[in-house]
């Protein structure tokens, strides 16, 4: 609540000094368009809070601009010679990331744009060979990024440090032609999806990177399959969503985060357990829905909830176990 106010009073704050900011320093916006204009986008916090990027409009291009919340100053840290910066995104307070577009570039190259990053002062822009796959949570300058062997259809994975450009990749021994991968917060590779020759979908996990893989499921094409989505913070794999949107939820997925909206209500329906977590939430999830719910691969729901049918059937619910 507190940095909320903070930052409420900001923008007043700032409005007030804008003039005097943009003689001081010849790098600064003004900010009283910044928060009414809309040119103005990507607005994202870093991870302490301190600082908001955004991009901002500058003779004509969008460029990477940053506001130090609590010295109230405001500074373009990042522009493009002829276009525009298009995303970006903090590593950790110190170090941004952010993808740069030309009016030449082709509709392929748009979308296949190699990362560059930049301090927050603006000081040591550095450009990366690599794309972006998701942010850690570890106060590091790395980032997991792709990497495709020459000539290659099936990607692999690895840390890159955004101010040295050094790779490490992390998916050895991978366990077939991986078309998607997951990791945790801490940077561990720990699930994944293959393609069975485009006729199935295999999916994978593993307790870490030491751990062997272990087989959750094939799904042949067209069937209905789980998606392992993102590693919670106690590192859960959030893989149940697509269960619960079977039971008639209303879940988004964007990146890392899963937007729930509430829905008048569930309807039962044939679901499949993923991890001990997940479990119990189809339990809960099913006992709120109308209709028959029949729960399979239960025995992660016996690794933490003993005998659960008899406790909950003994405060009233309707539950039994068939097999």
């Amino acid at each position: 609540m507190r940095r909320f106010v903070q930052f409420a009073v900001l923008i007043f704050v700032l409005l007030g000094r804008s003039a005097s900011l943009a003689a001081d320093d010849p790098n600064a916006v003004s900010p009283i368009p910044y928060f009414r204009h809309n040119d103005f986008g990507g607005l994202a916090l870093s991870p302490s809070g301190r600082y908001l990027g955004g991009l901002v409009p500058v003779d004509g291009r969008l460029a990477l601009a940053v506001i130090d919340l609590d010295a109230k100053t405001t500074r373009v840290v990042a522009r493009m010679e002829g276009g525009d910066v298009v995303w970006f995104a903090w590593v950790n307070d110190r170090r941004l990331l952010l993808q740069g577009r030309s009016a030449a570039e082709s509709l392929h190259l748009r979308f296949g744009s190699f990362m560059h990053s930049v301090n927050a002062d603006g000081t040591e822009f550095k450009a990366l060979g690599s794309a972006f796959h998701s942010s850690l949570d570890d106060d590091s300058d790395d980032v997991m990024a792709p990497a495709y062997p020459f000539g290659g259809r099936y990607p692999e994975l690895g840390r890159v440090n955004v101010t040295t450009g050094k790779f490490t990749l992390k998916t050895w021994g991978k366990p077939g032609d991986v078309v998607r991968w997951v990791v945790d917060r801490k940077g561990a590779v720990r699930a994944a999806v293959t393609d069975e020759k485009s006729l199935a979908s295999r999916v994978y996990w593993r307790a870490d990177e030491d751990s062997p893989w272990v087989l959750l499921g094939e799904f042949k094409l067209g069937e209905p399959r789980i998606l392992p989505l993102a590693f919670d913070g106690d590192g859960s794999l959030m893989m149940h969503v697509q269960e619960l949107v079977r039971l008639g939820a209303s879940i988004e997925v964007e990146g890392n985060t899963a937007i729930v909206q509430g829905v008048d209500k569930l309807t039962g329906a044939n679901v499949m357990a993923t991890d001990l977590r997940a479990s119990a939430c189809l339990v809960v999830a099913g006992l709120m829905a109308e209709g028959t719910t029949t729960i399979d691969r239960i025995y992660h729901l016996d690794r933490g909830y003993e005998r659960i049918e008899e406790k909950l059937s003994g405060v009233g619910a309707r539950i039994r176990r068939v097999k």
